[in-house]
């Protein structure tokens, strides 16, 4: 019987209607060609808190012609994102009152992190947040679930692998949670996410 669930944050709890930064960068009409060198060099070690996205962003944003400051550019992103599944997020609120503990696992940056907690207010609405910027390791390693497993016995008591639930967007990180024991299945829709967790407490 299922004891725990970890979700991941986009495309499973907040459903952007697109990518934040290209929509800021598009509405103030400046080049966005750079994003791909930017994303694929940088971005990630951002995610691993191995580098400041606001250090690493900034000759970027000013080469484009960006005006405003770097603070700007990141509140009009996350803001631009703010797209909650309140439907999935009140269920899982209805989890919590029946006891069951429910986590994020999440590769974000120390910024994104921040706004996550405080704006989309998932720090009050999760017992627990697992985010690559703390941990240093992204969803695609092994390592990673090694690290959050650990933890949550620490924090909650003995627990199997198996008695965890993670729902997540992506094929390849539901495949490696797998491997390493967890209860995993890629995201499809809120009513599928529900109909899964409820065949996994009735049990």
């Amino acid at each position: 019987m299922t004891k725990l669930f970890l979700f991941d944050i986009d495309h499973v709890l907040v459903h952007p209607p697109s990518y934040g930064a290209n929509h800021t960068l598009e509405e103030a009409g400046l080049d966005v060609s750079w994003k791909e060198d930017f994303f694929r060099n940088f971005y990630q070690d951002c995610q691993r808190g191995k580098k400041d996205l606001i250090d690493v962003l900034t000759p970027y944003l000013t080469q484009c012609g960006w005006k405003k400051s770097t603070e700007d550019f990141l509140n009009a992103w996350f803001t631009y994102e703010h797209h909650v599944d309140n439907e999935l997020l009140s269920y899982i609120q209805t989890l919590r009152g029946k006891g069951y503990h429910c986590m994020i696992n999440s590769d974000q940056e120390s910024y994104r992190k921040k706004y996550i907690l405080e704006q989309m207010n998932f720090a009050h609405l999760f017992d627990g947040c697992y985010f690559s910027c703390d941990i240093g390791y992204l969803k695609d390693d092994v390592t990673r679930f090694e690290i959050v497993f650990d933890d949550i016995v620490k924090k909650f008591g003995p627990v199997e692998k198996e008695e965890i639930f993670y729902v997540d967007d992506q094929e390849k990180n539901v495949s490696i949670a797998k491997e390493f024991g967890i209860d995993a299945i890629v995201y499809e829709s809120t009513e599928k996410t529900t109909e899964e967790i409820k065949k996994r407490i009735q049990n």
